[in-house]
């Protein structure tokens, strides 16, 4: 089961993903994103990942005007509702856990939108294991890229 509240390092959010290795051959896949391993001999941890976390409360988000489900299902009539929200606090105020907030970015039927308007993370790819989808990496590239344009900045001011 996923956490529905991000690690919090010296006050930064974070999405922590454990990245391991499985022996071939030793594990079964019951479904498309779950792998199992019956004996821990068959498994090696080889990482742990710390992603900036980009569904904080304030983040302006956009739902795919289109509705995915059945039309008349409990999922259609909750999806319509769900497309009014601007922010990932709303959503969350109308009943969507973080998890589902995740899987909805992934499935590109939730936009992340910059300070702006335009999109931050236009056409979200599915994720693989222990990877983020492509439109989460580009919104964290760019966050990356500012901050390192800071950076430079600063070092730049700072010599004679």
């Amino acid at each position: 089961r996923y956490a529905d509240v991000p690690l919090t390092v010296d006050g930064r959010s974070y999405t922590l993903v454990f990245q391991c290795r499985a022996r071939q051959k030793c594990y079964t896949k019951p479904e498309k994103d779950v792998w199992l391993v019956q004996n821990s001999d068959d498994i090696r941890p080889c990482g742990i990942l710390l992603y900036p976390f980009a569904l904080m409360d304030e983040t302006r988000i956009r739902y795919r005007p289109t509705n995915p489900y059945k039309r008349g299902s409990k999922d259609w009539t909750f999806y319509r509702k769900l497309r009014e929200a601007r922010t990932v606090a709303e959503a969350r105020s109308l009943g969507r856990r973080t998890p589902r907030l995740l899987k909805d970015l992934q499935r590109g039927r939730l936009v992340l939108e910059a300070v702006d308007g335009a999109s931050a993370a236009v056409v979200p790819a599915t994720s693989k294991l222990g990877r983020l989808s492509r439109g989460l990496r580009k919104a964290f590239a760019s966050a990356r890229g500012r901050q390192k344009k800071k950076k430079n900045n600063k070092r730049q001011r700072r010599k004679p």
